[in-house]
């Protein structure tokens, strides 16, 4: 790079030897000292003005506040469970910082490159008969882009802000929908026990009239040897229950960032009237999901990133330029004790810009054909997986109201008027254990309904991206 009135025999003006060639008398010893000794001390003086101050290199990006949550002694829904899990989860916390993060960096692509500032002192012998001089000179130097690339390479760093906070709303509606089928499943294993506890006193009630009935030859001992042994191995399953009641829970203190020894109470799921599932039509879905589903708009930030890349990748070809200025008597010619000034601009030249960029351009172009389909593939699943959860939540809420409203009482009519049977010796053991199964199940299937009903909705929720609690 040249600049634009230097010829390249004289290009190189700061240069102490050739500067000192042209003096012609030496300044006072005196004048000397003073100027060696203030320039000496003005370049301190700018090293300390560089150094950063405590004050600046102690700044941190607001990371967020982890906030404190105790659950001991009280029962919480499972809406404050999705919000302690989104004020606490680390990976949540972890992502907001990262987002907010990047988001500080966004001027910084506008900003200037720092001047570049050159003190130069020389001293020589200017001849055989010419006493020896001295000479000080100041340049400075100002690295410029040609106009727009910082601009564009601003909004490079926004899409890729946009990008990151994409990443955090998707990483949110996953732990909304990971907190909420937690809460259920922790919610089904408790009422897994409870039935189980009941389904015990039931067979030991059982157990007791086959006893009494065995006792007065009216049943064989066959009878009480199957009802002790169902006893046993409705007790062997509470153990295991139990055991897979405590992994959820852990589950769930996870999710929460609780200590895994923390009980939380979750409070009792309402019994759903009707079904509250407003459908749309593929066309419809398409559109929403465009707005609302994170990932489906991260990826469109993606191929709006890769265009920006793209319209920077072709703008390199436009040459950026230096400026540059100097002052002092070391580079003057054939003066002394005499100031001269000089400015000058260079620019880079992209000759081999069809050699080193071309080809990065062109893959970059191949890159947003990529990405284009990409994101129809994903809007395309995302409707479809919009259209079956709708699906999957109407069969939930169906298969809930049948048991409830049809399947249950008919067992329990059908359990009592077995165990009346039974114990007027109407009936044999076998129909009587027959129907207290049936009834068990249909007691357990009842709720088991309504956890999946709530799962398909809360997987509803998350696959439309319509959670309340996804933009808070």
């Amino acid at each position: 790079m040249l600049p634009a009135f230097f010829s390249p025999q004289t290009s190189n003006f700061f240069s102490s030897a050739r500067a000192l060639s042209r003096k012609t008398l030496s300044p006072p010893r005196s004048f000397q000292i003073r100027k060696l000794v203030s320039s000496f001390f003005l370049m301190i003086f700018l090293l300390v003005l560089e150094s950063p101050t405590p004050a600046h290199s102690t700044q941190t990006p607001d990371s967020g506040t982890q906030k404190d949550f105790s659950p001991e002694g009280k029962e919480i829904s499972t809406d404050e469970a999705v919000r302690v899990a989104l004020s606490r989860n680390t990976s949540i916390l972890s992502l907001h910082s990262s987002w907010k993060a990047r988001a500080l960096l966004e001027e910084t692509a506008i900003a200037p490159s720092d001047p570049i500032i050159e003190f130069l002192y020389g001293v020589g012998n200017q001849g055989q008969n010419t006493p020896y001089g001295s000479g000080t000179g100041w340049s400075i130097f100002q690295n410029m882009l040609f106009p727009g690339k910082s601009w564009l390479d601003k909004n490079i760093l926004e899409s890729q802000t946009d990008l990151l906070h994409e990443d955090y709303l998707d990483k949110r509606r996953s732990l909304i929908n990971q907190t909420e089928k937690a809460c259920y499943t922790l919610l089904l294993d408790q009422e897994r026990l409870r039935e189980n506890l009941r389904l015990i006193d039931w067979l030991k009630r059982v157990q007791e009239i086959t006893r009494v009935r065995v006792a007065a030859n009216k049943a064989p001992i066959l009878d009480y040897l199957s009802a002790k042994n169902a006893v046993k191995q409705a007790t062997l399953r509470r153990i295991a229950f139990g055991l897979l009641l405590l992994s959820d829970k852990r589950q769930l203190n996870t999710l929460l960032n609780l200590p895994l020894q923390t009980t939380v109470r979750i409070r009792a799921l309402e019994r759903p009237e009707k079904i509250p599932v407003h459908f749309s039509k593929a066309k419809d879905l398409d559109r929403s999901l465009d707005k609302k589903r994170p990932d489906v708009k991260k990826l469109q930030g993606t191929l709006e990133l890769s265009i920006k890349q793209l319209s920077r990748a072709e703008m390199d070809y436009l040459p950026d330029f230096q400026l540059q200025g100097s002052e002092g008597d070391i580079g003057c010619y054939s003066f002394s004790s005499t100031n001269c000034y000089s400015v000058g601009i260079m620019f880079n030249l992209p000759f081999f810009f069809s050699i080193k960029q071309q080809k990065k351009i062109d893959s970059l172009k191949q890159n947003i054909s990529a990405k284009k389909w990409l994101l129809l593939w994903q809007k395309s699943l995302a409707v479809t997986e919009a259209l079956d959860a709708q699906t999957r939540t109407v069969v939930a809420y169906k298969t809930f109201e049948t048991n409830d409203r049809e399947i249950l009482p008919d067992s329990e009519l059908a359990f009592n008027l077995a165990l009346g049977a039974y114990e007027t010796q109407k009936i044999s053991f076998l129909y009587l254990i027959t129907a207290l199964n049936n009834f068990h199940r249909a007691r357990y299937s009842r709720f088991k309904s309504l956890i999946n009903y709530y799962n398909a909705l809360s997987d509803l929720k998350s696959v439309t991206a319509t959670s309340p609690f996804l933009e808070e």
